[in-house]
């Protein structure tokens, strides 16, 4: 029962994407007779209504639809990695009839704030001066010292000083199947 209700929203997608599209171009078209001057101040009033209300309803349901896909996502990489324990030969990926999900795991480290005892313990970690660290000059870049936390763990080696505490982020990339 579940796959036709899979197939009929994928359907319905389509049909909407369609329609998305068309309406697009028309909006393409009122635009450039706005920029060729053929359209009165009170219809480019109500092109610019309509373009905000459009871009507002395509802004939330992306919002919605990445919320969604997220929890997805962290919900098929936990099994995943929790059979993955249990069963070595537990495929890594999972293939539906639309889709490919890839679960992956990176570690999520609590990045130290600016004059904290962890703080100077990483910068001594990443050879920074204490008199550099001190000034305050170092800001961090979040998605790379996940990066490097995720591939010291997964090596099986501790996190950096001062990233010592971690926790995963279970999360998949999705693909046409």
């Amino acid at each position: 029962m579940l796959d036709d209700d899979i197939v009929k929203l994928k359907d319905d997608w389509d049909s909407f994407s369609d329609l998305f599209q068309s309406m697009y171009l028309r909006m393409q078209e009122m635009i450039e007779e706005i920029k060729r001057g053929k359209t009165t101040m009170k219809q480019n009033a109500d092109i610019g209504y309509i373009t905000r209300n459009i871009g507002g309803i395509a802004d939330e349901l992306k919002k919605e639809c990445n919320a969604k896909c997220g929890l997805i996502g962290k919900m098929i990489s936990f099994a995943q990695t929790k059979e993955g324990i249990i069963n070595e030969e537990n495929p890594k990926s999972v293939r539906g009839k639309l889709g490919l999900a890839v679960p992956m795991v990176s570690q999520t480290p609590n990045v130290p704030k600016r004059n904290t005892d962890e703080y100077y313990r990483l910068c001594e970690a990443l050879r920074i001066p204490k008199d550099v660290a001190m000034q305050g000059v170092m800001q961090f870049h979040y998605k790379t010292l996940q990066d490097i936390t995720t591939e010291l763990v997964t090596n099986g080696k501790k996190p950096l000083a001062g990233l010592e505490v971690t926790r995963p982020h279970y999360f998949c990339q999705f693909r046409k199947s």
